[in-house]
């Protein structure tokens, strides 16, 4: 009875080990979603997204945007969790998108169905290979140590204490909650509970027992708890600065659901300190009885600029500043220039942790004209 009452507990342990659990998966993904710039999430949506936007005076749409590891998460967490880190990292790296194309009146205009594949994801790749960082393992493998240590007089009481089986099950229960809130930063809720108290107690002793631990200056449960948040929290951020590039191919139908364009777009973000550089390229094709075989091309070059953090830190307003430059490569409209240069400033302001209010801003100087886009967007958030 003793060993596997051991096991149990000893499993109960490997939430530490940050990304090989179910909640510990979603946990760290969820913190890297709130580093996240509403920009990349717009430019790739790592789980569900819902938006509505006017991206031309007379060219609307409703799109839908999600990659597969949120379908298949939403399905199935558990499962999730024993997948590899080649089939998670592929599952994050690629969305699926589909939209409704409506015209100035809102008049159903068709729609669009398309892919989109990460080439370059550094933020999942770098996460992922937390395990990898000397410094975090440590703090890890010590707080391990030391609550092995402190869990063996609390389970050897319950086993000889003469409990009805059924009390020493939610004994065992209430150790291991206690455990995993110690792992979880939540001491305060630890210190109110009398089997917390002496957990803690029983930590704080080994603690002061191990020269390891004395001489990184770790006196106390805390102290360690708080160093390996500390070390987690600088990993989560490092993330925020590492490169993002991918493709996007997709094609678009009329109104009878005849395909008639096609387009690629390439996305290539850099963080920075305060926001990230931005560059896209994008390719159209069309064929249509109305303007026949069409092709253009175009650029677009910015700067993404972040304010207002939360204490999450997640940004409350943000604003895009572009050059973008196009050019029909073919079937050129009458009256229309070959080439275009537009200057673009996209704003977004955070209403809520989901709902956005993106506002675009482009100014044609070759007309002397500003044109207004207003767009709504909501995220859906991984829930740990």
């Amino acid at each position: 009875m003793k060993k596997i009452q051991t096991l149990l507990l000893l499993a109960c342990l490997s939430p530490m080990l940050w990304g090989q659990t179910a909640p510990a998966l979603s946990q760290n993904f969820a913190e890297i979603e709130k580093l996240k710039s509403q920009n990349l999430k717009d430019a790739f949506a790592t789980f569900y997204q819902i938006a509505l936007k006017n991206s031309d005076v007379n060219e609307k749409s409703l799109n839908l945007n999600g990659s597969l590891f949120s379908l298949y998460y939403a399905h199935d967490k558990a499962k999730v969790q024993q997948y590899s880190e080649d089939q998670i990292r592929f599952l994050r790296n690629f969305n699926l998108n589909a939209k409704i194309n409506l015209n100035d009146d809102y008049q159903y205009q068709g729609y669009a169905v398309g892919f989109q594949w990460a080439i370059i994801n550094a933020r999942d790749t770098k996460f992922m290979n937390l395990t990898q960082d000397e410094a975090f393992m440590l703090y890890d493998e010590l707080l391990l140590s030391v609550l092995r240590e402190a869990v063996t007089p609390l389970e050897d009481a319950i086993l000889n204490g003469q409990l009805p089986a059924a009390e020493q099950a939610a004994q065992f229960q209430k150790l291991q909650t206690l455990m995993s809130q110690v792992i979880r930063d939540e001491l305060d809720a630890v210190r109110k509970d009398p089997l917390g108290q002496q957990l803690l107690t029983l930590c704080d002793q080994q603690i002061a027992k191990n020269a390891q631990l004395q001489a990184i200056g770790m006196m106390t449960t805390n102290d360690l708890v708080q160093k390996r948040k500390e070390r987690y929290r600088q990993l989560i951020a490092d993330t925020e600065k590492l490169p993002f590039w991918s493709v996007n191919p997709y094609a678009k139908t009329d109104t009878q659901g005849r395909i008639n364009q096609g387009a690629f777009e390439s996305i290539f973000l850099w963080s920075g300190k305060r926001g990230e550089l931005d560059v896209r390229a994008k390719y159209n094709y069309a064929d249509t009885l109305s303007t026949g075989v069409r092709e253009k091309m175009g650029i677009t070059l910015g700067y993404n600029f972040k304010w207002g953090a939360t204490q999450d830190e997640v940004s409350v307003f943000e604003v895009k500043f572009s050059g973008a430059y196009q050019r029909v490569l073919r079937g050129l409209l009458a009256d229309e220039a070959r080439e275009k240069l537009s200057a673009v400033a996209d704003i977004k302001f955070r209403l809520s942790e989901n709902f956005i209010l993106p506002f675009t801003l482009q100014y044609d100087p070759k007309q002397g004209k500003l044109f207004g886009f207003l767009n709504l967007t909501y995220n859906f958030n991984l829930k740990p």
